[in-house]
């Protein structure tokens, strides 16, 4: 299934919003403010951008051949790749299968050409995650075309340690994930970890093509020192954007303690049980004309139970969260656009990127009727919007998310969010993100934390926590070495964070805004599949306490 108001001395202490409750509402909007300008700048310097494909000469030709060129993890012709453990991985390592790439694509032998269906299928199978760069081309062949399919495999077994880091928080584990297993593109998992939260078993399987349908199957099991959490769906999803229906059924199960934090503490404890199942369908409105609108219709079936919450270092119990059953139909409208760039430089610095520029938005509702659930009107509902634009080697993206659910006499635990994303594509350049969000009338069980996991690096994942949140993010990166050993590209960051946090119930949030400033380092893994980037960061915070050291493979932009 995450985004000034003053001037801030980083060698010193952030300048303080000294106001009561009163003033959240306040300081959201005047983070808003600023989100909203710096999304009418971006607007107003960016007129839309359009990539659609264009035309080819060779659509409505006949596809007469396909052809695989299926390229291992190493180039072991290369002599800086031919060593003996290069040709060893490489014999492991099963090449993903000409059966199984040829299933993925949304064109075969006999069928008319068409550029925009050559497209999607790059789109499909880069997105899978160990294939990296994908490249089809097609050219002219007596009376019809020749499809030329180039794929490269990334490394797809992951066997050993884990180690994470986030600030005094750490994350370790030993893991058996294999993301492409026999080449057949199934995703299994066996491991143990150790977070700042928990210690746990995970079981994962990901079948994309059941029974060799494009029918998905997932499941995941969790025993954990709080309990269990089982997940999962089987489904028929929109495979693309010419899909005309889709299917599915998914659920929730879990009984597990749960925390709430302050100042990188727990401090509060209590059981929070779930029981959750949806089944659901969709239809394609109308033809696919540059997108598509898709009308999705389910039931869903929702059970919150919380338990003897308390607090952890002080007796007495703490006020349990509400109980939550809903129970009624769903209905939502998504629309895709069919506007994608290819990129090289903005996430990752060798691996192509697809970046989705919409404009894409989704809107659902479920209606629990009194007669249902727990007896009460409730109107779950969440929308999204997503759009970017690219001029030249700048790259712009917006995102707004709400979600919630109406009840009587108004809207409870509303969320609502956006950010803005500006990015200097390639080799070296600026990259910056404003992000904000705010819960109004929030459940008891939720919070928004803010600390290095986040993106403010120089404090601890849950230093900071609150019902709002705003965060402003810039750094500078240049990529050093483009390959280390035929195995990763090496650069470097300088970056400055600031963030902000309010309306906590057990923590006071950040006190007013607060910064840090680091250095870092990236390395690309070139030959490892779907973590493509790792991140190993050292932040000195404002209020002068020493450093933080975060070491991630997650993307903060």
């Amino acid at each position: 299934m995450d985004r000034v108001e003053r001037a801030v001395r980083l060698s010193g202490h952030a300048a303080r919003w000294r106001g009561d409750a009163g003033c959240h509402a306040c300081r959201a909007a005047a983070w808003l403010g600023v989100l909203v300008l710096s999304a009418n700048v971006a607007i107003a310097t960016n007129s839309p951008h359009s990539s659609a494909v264009p035309a080819s000469p060779l659509d409505g030709l006949p596809v007469i051949s396909i052809r695989f060129v299926r390229r291992n993890v190493f180039d072991t012709s290369n002599p800086k790749t031919s060593a003996w453990l290069y040709r060893a991985a490489n014999r492991i390592h099963i090449v993903t299968r000409e059966s199984y790439l040829r299933a993925r694509l949304l064109f075969k032998v006999g069928d008319p050409y068409s550029q925009d269906k050559v497209e999607e299928s790059a789109r499909i199978l880069r997105n899978l995650g160990w294939l990296n760069p994908v490249n089809i081309t097609a050219h002219r062949k007596g009376n019809g075309v020749e499809v030329i399919v180039e794929t490269h495999d990334l490394w797809s077994l992951q066997a050993g340690v884990e180690f994470g880091m986030f600030g005094n928080r750490t994350r370790s584990g030993v893991t058996v994930w294999d993301e492409n297993f026999l080449g057949l593109g199934k995703q299994i998992s066996v491991g143990h970890t150790s977070t700042f939260e928990r210690n746990e078993w995970t079981f994962f399987y990901l079948d994309p093509d059941l029974l060799g349908t494009r029918k998905q199957l997932w499941l995941e099991h969790q025993d954990t020192t709080e309990g269990l959490h089982d997940e999962g769906w089987l489904k028929l999803p929109f495979y693309s954007l010419d899909s005309s229906r889709a299917w599915g059924v998914s659920f929730v199960r879990q009984h597990m303690d749960e925390y709430l934090w302050s100042s990188a503490s727990k401090v509060v404890r209590g059981l929070h049980a779930i029981n959750w199942i949806r089944v659901w369908g969709g239809v394609r409105l109308g033809s696919r004309t540059n997108g598509a609108n898709r009308i999705i219709f389910g039931w869903d079936h929702q059970i919150d139970d919380f338990d003897n919450w308390r607090w952890i270092h002080r007796p007495g119990q703490f006020t349990d969260p509400a109980n939550r059953h809903i129970e009624g139909p769903r209905i939502g409208f998504e629309h895709l656009a069919d506007n994608y760039e290819v990129v090289y430089g903005f996430r990752a610095w060798t691996s192509q990127e697809d970046i989705a520029l919409g404009p894409n938005y989704s809107i659902h509702t479920t209606c629990s009727l009194p007669g249902l659930g727990d007896g009460r009107r409730r109107e779950p509902f969440d929308a999204r919007f997503h759009r970017g634009w690219r001029r030249g080697r700048w790259l712009f993206i917006n995102d707004l998310w709400t979600s919630g659910r109406w009840e009587s006499p108004g809207a409870e635990n509303w969320r609502t969010g956006g950010q803005i994303i500006v990015a200097e594509i390639g080799t070296q350049g600026w990259q910056g993100r404003l992000m904000i969000e705010n819960v109004a009338n929030a459940d008891g069980e939720l919070q928004l934390p803010l600390g290095s996991f986040t993106g403010l690096r120089g404090w601890d994942p849950f230093a900071f926590n609150g019902t709002g949140r705003a965060l402003f993010n810039l750094q500078w990166r240049k990529l050093m070495r483009e390959d280390v050993l035929g195995l990763f590209s090496l650069g470097m960051e300088t970056f400055v964070d600031v963030g902000d946090a309010w309306g906590g119930r057990v923590d006071r949030g950040t006190g007013g805004v607060r910064a840090d400033f680091g250095v870092g380092l990236l390395a690309d893994l070139t030959h490892v599949g779907l973590a493509h980037l790792i991140r190993l960061e050292l932040a000195f915070p404002d209020d002068g306490s020493g450093f933080v050291i975060t070491g991630t493979t997650h993307f903060l932009f």
